[in-house]
Order: structure tokens, then C-alpha cells, then sequence
């Protein structure tokens, strides 16, 4: 017989305790969080929430594991064992804005337009209209002189849906060119960046004559001339 089996008998005084003190065991299992169902994915989802709000409002740098696990109230064995550590961490943020991103892809009118400007730079914009936190986490990496983090920002941000919008692209028969197409729309793209991190200020400084109207002009300005451009280059 167990110690503990042994243990649990000399206290209860009856085999009955004990069987049910087996069958309970059966059901309940000790070691790592389960990787299945609704609790796991409400804890994960609950901790990488926490560090995206971080990652937003600190830099890189600044943020810790120890402050991820108090935002998300959690303790941070739990961060790690979801995460690994924080440069993961913030690669899984990252990647959950990318995948924000491929439904706005998804989403674009691609067989109404002309060309896969439109559809391309309307799911970015978007994305950083709906997400504001978003366009505060670009625009500061993109603006940082630490070149490895400008890069994952690059990478995960304007390069993962690469194969997805070539496929997208296929309609309009661009062969190698569509690699020069998405060099072109990424650069337009991360220009929009700037437009819409300016946006907050603009509105606070010029609060009287703001109008949202003459944002969404300067924007419909901007396609255009990223639409001129793709013309003179690819047709």
C-alpha cells in the first residue's frame, strides 16, 4: 500500500474513503494546464491581451513578465509556460495583429478593383482605424533606432501576409512583378502609419476645425497616388 494511500486510511478509518479518494483521482490530473478547451484558451488569450496593452504603452525594454502576469493577474509560472519567455511573447502579439490584419485582407473588394492597391491599403487602414493601439505600436517601433525590433515589426506586420496577398493578387497577371508590387504597397502601407499617429494631435490641437471628413480625403488622396504609381510601374 502508498504512504499516502496508507495515510488517507489511518485518518478516515474505512477502504470506502479511500475508494472514493481513487475515484476522484481518476478524474482530476495533476502536472501542466491543459491545452484544450475553453479555459485554456481564455487564460492564454487573457495573458497575451495584458501584454499587447504593455507592449503598446512601453517599450520593449520596459516590459517584463513580472508586469505582464500583474496586469493579467496570473502568476508568471503561468506566463512562461504559455509563452516561454517574453521575446516569444511579443512575437505571439505581433502575430495576433498580423492574423487582425489577413481578415481585413480577406475581407477587401478584390473583384471590384482595378488594382490590388485599393484592396491591399483599405485592409490597412482598417486596421489602424479600428485598432489605434496598433498604429501607437508601429509608429514607435518603426521610429526606434533598434534596428531588430523595427525589423520584427516589419516582418510580422507587412511581410507574413505576403503569400496571402499574392495569391489575391493572382487576377491581375503580374508575374515576378507582383514582388516589386508588394515592395510598393508595403512602403505605402507603412507610410499610412504616420498619417493616422498624427491624427490624435491633430484633433487636439486643432479641435474646432478637424473634421473627419478631411482625414478620410487625405487618405482616399493617398491611394490615389499610390494607384498612379503601381499604373506608370506595372502597366
Amino acid at each position: 500500500m502508498k504512504i499516502r494511500e496508507y495515510k488517507y486510511l489511518e485518518a478516515t478509518g474505512s477502504d470506502q474513503g479511500l475508494n472514493n479518494m481513487n475515484e476522484e483521482s481518476s478524474y482530476r490530473k495533476v502536472g501542466r494546464p491543459s491545452t484544450k478547451g475553453k479555459k485554456y484558451n481564455d487564460a492564454r488569450r487573457n495573458i497575451l491581451n495584458s501584454a499587447r496593452e504593455l507592449f503598446v504603452n512601453l517599450p520593449y525594454s520596459k516590459v517584463s513578465i513580472v508586469k505582464v502576469s500583474k496586469l493579467a493577474r496570473v502568476n508568471p509560472s503561468l506566463v512562461r509556460y504559455y509563452f516561454i519567455n517574453k521575446e516569444n511573447l511579443y512575437q505571439q502579439v505581433l502575430i495576433s495583429i498580423s492574423n487582425e490584419l489577413k481578415l481585413y485582407l480577406m475581407e477587401s473588394k478584390w473583384l471590384e478593383a482595378k488594382t490590388p492597391v485599393r484592396p491591399v491599403l483599405t485592409a490597412y487602414m482598417k486596421l489602424f482605424q479600428k485598432k489605434p493601439s496598433v498604429t501607437k505600436l508601429v509608429f514607435r517601433e518603426v521610429l526606434s533606432t533598434n534596428s531588430s525590433e523595427k525589423k520584427k515589426i516589419m516582418d510580422y506586420l507587412f511581410k507574413r501576409n505576403a503569400e496571402l496577398i499574392f495569391s489575391l493578387m493572382e487576377p491581375f497577371s503580374l508575374g515576378r512583378e507582383k514582388f516589386k508590387c508588394i515592395h510598393l504597397l508595403t512602403n505605402f502601407a507603412s507610410g499610412m502609419i504616420f498619417t493616422y499617429a498624427i491624427k490624435a494631435s491633430l484633433e487636439e490641437s486643432d479641435e474646432n476645425n478637424f473634421l473627419p471628413m478631411n482625414f478620410e480625403n487625405m487618405l482616399e488622396e493617398s491611394i490615389d497616388l499610390a494607384e498612379s504609381a503601381y499604373l506608370k510601374l506595372f502597366l
